[in-house]
């Protein structure tokens, strides 16, 4: 293989930033501590590709506005070039310190890589690709395991994931539970996590027969009969928190299409395709701790009610961390006590409205790091 190749140092750099999260010196297979460059022949675009065999990330080598800023410069040669795997961290490295806006001659030959700079150049081994793991093609409608399928603009999806994550554990014995529950209704997409002590969930309506949920399956039901079905319901993905940071590193804007099977799920949006593994399990059932007929609701302003709750932590028993909310007429103490060393704490935070149930002597304790952590991520 001799191939010439013209390259934007800009944009070159900026897509191995994306790359980043799913790339680790320590891999187990050596192949997965490269990137793999790809050109595919009916498209006529680059593509960069890498994995820790759990998440793939490919971005196609084109700019915002669909322009390719890698380009092949020998037509004749376009069908001669086969992948070729790149060791990441030195190219990472090598090409974050070249000079910006420039515009590379990069030369492959037989297990080398030529970089020409304008005042330089260096030359990088390289090595066949054979050996990297591609991921299976997530099922899809009607094949056996399809979950289901929607479309979401990122700027919906996105934050909430990123949000959710805040509430999700670190649990290497209920794994469930160290993720983001993404719950596909035919109508809506319900984004959750839970860490045992708090609960994230959020809702973003989809609308009947709006084209936003094409298909959510009983996945359960499917794997009983040893059939699929395209029935309406539900289907529950348990993404990974480094799923969701690879979508965060390489997504911005736009439409996303999630597709997913009972193992694996895909984010695909102009110019990038996320692959990755499901966590396996069952995620708790949490509409049944979030109470249904609760008499009580209090509004609050919420910036008052963080600052008092720092304050007052300063007084507080450092191995329980809790605090207690009492009403007093038409605002409630905020109230903490370490008898060890003999502080104490409170302060009084406005109660801005309130239902005609709550009572006059109500009083809550509450775990201050969790309290105040709610409230940081609440706008």
């Amino acid at each position: 293989m001799k191939s010439k190749v013209t390259i934007d140092a800009s944009q070159w750099r900026k897509a191995l930033a994306m790359l980043s999260p799913v790339v680790n010196a320590k891999m187990t297979l050596p192949i997965l501590a490269d990137v793999i460059l790809k050109y595919e022949t009916e498209r006529d675009v680059f593509t960069m590709t890498a994995s820790d065999s759990e998440t793939w990330i490919t971005l196609d080598c084109v700019d915002k506005d669909g322009q390719p800023w890698m380009r092949m410069i020998e037509d004749d040669l376009k069908d001669k070039f086969t992948e070729v795997a790149i060791p990441f961290a030195a190219l990472k490295e090598a090409v974050g310190l070249l000079p910006s806006a420039q515009l590379l001659q990069v030369w492959f030959t037989d297990n080398v890589m030529k970089v020409n700079y304008g005042i330089g150049e260096f030359e990088m081994g390289t090595e066949p690709s054979e050996t990297f793991p591609w991921p299976l093609p997530v099922a899809e409608k009607g094949k056996e395991g399809a979950q289901c399928r929607f479309r979401m603009d990122a700027d919906k999806l996105l934050p909430l994931m990123a949000a959710a994550i805040e509430s999700s554990a670190n649990d290497e014995l209920r794994m469930v539970m160290n993720g983001v529950c993404l719950d596909v209704y035919n109508d809506k997409v319900v984004v959750a996590a839970t860490n045992g002590l708090e609960l994230f969930k959020d809702v973003i309506e989809t609308g009947i027969g709006g084209g936003r949920v094409e298909y959510a399956t009983f996945p359960a039901l499917a794997q009983k009969t040893n059939k699929t079905t395209n029935r309406p319901g539900s289907a529950k993905l348990l993404i990974t928190k480094k799923a969701r940071k690879a979508l965060a590193g390489a997504v911005t804007d736009g439409e996303i299409t999630v597709t997913a099977d009972t193992q694996r799920c895909e984010f695909c949006t102009e110019g990038v395709r996320i692959v990755a593994r499901l966590i396996e399990g069952n995620f708790p059932n949490y509409e049944s701790v979030i109470p249904k007929d609760s008499q009580y609701r209090v509004t609050m302003d919420r910036n008052s009610l963080r600052l008092a709750l720092r304050r007052v932590q300063l007084s507080a028993n450092e191995s329980s961390n809790m605090v207690e909310l009492r009403r007093d007429g038409n605002a409630f103490i905020v109230k903490a006590a370490n008898v060890d060393n003999g502080r104490s704490g409170q302060e009084r935070v406005e109660i801005h409205d309130t239902d005609a149930f709550l009572p006059e002597k109500f009083f809550i304790g509450l775990k201050i790091s969790t309290a105040i952590g709610i409230l940081d991520r609440i706008q």
